[in-house]
């Protein structure tokens, strides 16, 4: 044995392996780490195909982020598939029509599309399909088994579209808006503006015949014009023609002009139901309460206007420390005949309340009594729902959940 060992030590491989045993220790123990983490690679993609998340279609936006959204997945035979992801922000549009779901994708900002997804195949068809880096896909409706959508985006010329289900055919309607349904009457509306403007026009659509008619070219804010109230009980547009007051605050003061009421029959006709000397003098706001169906009407004093008679009624005069104070009114509450009105002094922080009763023609500083709700009959009705609410109403299959990763 001893004979061995010393023939061992003569040989000179021997002693090069001993003189650098540390170096070869080394390069053992390097090798053997790169074999166990290459295992637990192949793992990680067992486990990863076995747990995949695999977009069927592409969401509404495509842009690379870490941040958690909500998602409409579905899982089948241990796999879950991404149907739509919820934006982080913006008005969420998806929509269910028979067995489909219709909904939009702005990919790279740069194309828009419209997808169509058979829930009970999984197939998915683009069925429209826009290269463009300004506008956006919106304003959805689904009415009568005929699907509308718009491209628009700010300062943009977009086009608003209809689909056919029966033969999955695009049209292009002859005006740019979104539908939205106001009382009876449907409309295309194009609305933009900025801090202190807002343009909105409207035009009446027939669902049936798809025909587009122009109803109102409407203003508010800085610029003067025919600023839009609302739609009345006798199925008319009602308008008030706004100008600036010329004092130099903000917000800006406005004096209105006018009451107009334009037949929804024959919108190209204006009716004055207020006009020059019928007008009450230094009006600085006109508001219609879709509830209540009338007018009111505050300067220096305060005048309600009904329909079925027209009439004008003065109510009553406000205070004077009222009067005085320069900033414009706004109403905060209105139900039946109780109304609240606020003026608000942005330079000393003052602030005045008035509670009025239409009804007594009374006018208080009293203001506990106040309403907390008033329905202005503004051109919009959407009232933006939640993740929750938008994916319980598409009545998906069981298989289908709303999860938030």
């Amino acid at each position: 044995m001893q004979r061995l060992v010393a023939l061992a030590k003569s040989s000179p491989y021997i002693k090069y392996l001993l003189n650098h045993r540390f170096i070869i220790f080394f390069i053992i123990f390097f090798l053997s780490l790169l074999f166990i983490l290459s295992k637990n690679i192949n793992i990680g993609k067992n486990n990863e195909n076995q747990l995949s998340v695999t977009a069927l279609i592409p969401a509404i936006t495509s842009n690379v982020s870490n941040e958690q959204k909500w998602k409409i997945i579905k899982f089948k035979n241990g796999n879950a598939q991404t149907i739509f992801v919820f934006s982080s922000a913006g008005i969420n549009e998806i929509v269910r029509w028979n067995d489909y779901l219709l909904y939009g994708s702005i990919e790279d900002k740069r194309d828009i599309k419209l997808y169509l997804y058979n829930i009970k195949t999984g197939e998915t068809k683009i069925m429209f399909n826009q290269h463009s880096e300004n506008l956006e896909l919106g304003g959805f409706a689904l009415i009568n088994n005929t699907f509308f959508f718009t491209t628009s985006g700010y300062l943009q010329k977009g086009a608003s579209y209809w689909i056919d289900f029966i033969d999955l055919s695009i049209h292009k309607l002859a005006y740019e808006g979104k539908m939205e349904r106001i009382k009876n009457r449907y409309f295309l509306i194009k609305e933009e503006g900025d801090s202190c403007w807002d343009k909105i026009d409207f035009y009446l659509i027939d669902i049936k015949t798809k025909a587009v008619t122009p109803a109102a070219n409407t203003y508010s804010g800085c610029p003067s014009g025919d600023e839009y109230l609302g739609i009345n009980n006798n199925d008319s547009m009602l308008l008030s023609y706004h100008i600036s007051d010329g004092k130099m605050r903000w917000p800006p003061g406005y004096i209105y002009t006018n009451l107009i009421a334009r037949p929804l029959t024959n919108p190209a006709q204006r009716s004055y139901l207020l006009a020059g000397s019928a007008m009450p003098p230094a009006i600085n706001l006109v508001k219609y309460s879709m509830d209540e169906d009338r007018v009111l009407l505050l300067g220096n004093s305060i005048y309600a206007y009904s329909f079925n008679p027209n009439k004008l009624e003065e109510i009553a005069s406000f205070p004077e420390e009222w009067i005085q104070q320069e900033d414009s009114p706004i109403i905060i509450g209105w139900k039946r005949n109780i109304v609240c009105v606020e003026k608000s002094d942005e330079r000393n922080s003052h602030v005045q309340k008035i509670f009025i009763d239409l009804e007594r023609k009374i006018v208080s500083k009293d203001t506990i009594s106040c309403p907390h709700e008033f329905n202005d009959m503004s051109h919009s009705q959407y009232v933006e729902k939640s993740k929750q609410e938008v994916f319980k109403d598409l009545h998906l299959p069981p298989e289908y959940k709303l999860i938030y990763q």
